[in-house]
């Protein structure tokens, strides 16, 4: 997965989450990560865990 690189809207997401992870309360204990099959979820999620 190293030669891949986020598509800008995936990158946001990445940002989303790294701002929900550092900032979340106890109203936002949980982050969903939605989208249809084959739109980079996995990969937006292996992303931001490398990144956290």
């Amino acid at each position: 997965m190293t030669d891949i690189t986020p598509s800008d809207i995936q990158a946001q997401a990445i940002a989303a989450i790294r701002d929900w992870f550092h900032n979340r309360t106890d109203e936002q204990q949980v982050f969903r990560l939605f989208g249809y099959a084959g739109t980079g979820k996995s990969t937006v999620l292996k992303f931001a865990l490398d990144d956290l």
